[in-house]
């Protein structure tokens, strides 16, 4: 279980030969055991910094740790045991020609586990039936295909989730819902979430601290 720190990160891309700043010199302290929320307008560099964390890209300047570790210095497949994300597009997300079971038990065989009954509990805590390892993402809701990308990146136990937009593409009572049940998860777990959003809302009823990105610069709001 380690802290999450953001020291002094700059993303530039070359677009049309010339520079794009979208993160300038940022600076963020996720602590161990807290829902930490980061908010920002569309294109304001909220999910490059997702993808960052998530070692999907380098930063151009600047360092990303776990704990005290340098996040580019730790064995990709033992970071992604410790650290796992949830993408805003359930859909794309799942492979829509798996049933839910295999999409489920892609995780337990890198973890070395079989189904198991405490698998089926985790499912009722997600408010999904075990009826539903039987059937594809197509015949799912937008609340439920949620709730099974959040299920699938909890099976491998992280002591750090980055929910990127999960609930803006559900309505108000599936974003209740979902919000509701990572709380209730995070309490029993301990776990870490960086809880990222557009909605200051949302932001405020769960997290204990915010940041806001604003043209690329990331400042505290809480």
């Amino acid at each position: 279980m380690a802290n999450l720190e953001i020291r002094n990160v700059t993303k530039v891309y070359s677009v049309r030969k010339k520079e794009k700043v979208v993160l300038d010199n940022c600076d963020m302290f996720v602590p161990y055991g807290q829902i930490t929320g980061l908010i920002g307008r569309s294109g304001s560099g909220k999910s490059t910094l997702s993808r960052l964390v998530m070692r999907l890209e380098e930063p151009t300047n600047g360092t990303i740790y776990l704990g005290q570790t340098p996040i580019s210095q730790i064995d990709k497949k033992h970071y992604y045991k410790q650290v796992q994300i949830v993408f805003q597009n359930a859909t794309a997300a799942l492979n829509p020609s798996w049933t839910i079971r295999k999409v489920l038990e892609e995780v337990l065989i890198v973890k070395k586990e079989k189904w198991g009954s405490h698998h089926n509990e985790m499912l009722r805590k997600m408010n999904l039936s075990p009826s539903i390892l039987n059937v594809y993402p197509s015949q799912l809701s937008g609340g439920e295909k949620q709730r099974v990308n959040v299920l699938r990146a909890l099976l491998m136990k992280p002591s750090l989730l980055v929910c990127d937009e999960i609930v803006s593409n559900l309505d108000r009572l599936n974003q209740k819902e979902l919000i509701s049940l990572l709380v209730e998860i995070q309490k029993d777990t301990d776990m870490t979430i960086l809880f990222i959003s557009h909605d200051l809302d949302i932001v405020r009823s769960i997290c204990s601290t915010i940041f806001e990105l604003e043209d690329g610069k990331l400042k505290q709001l809480l």
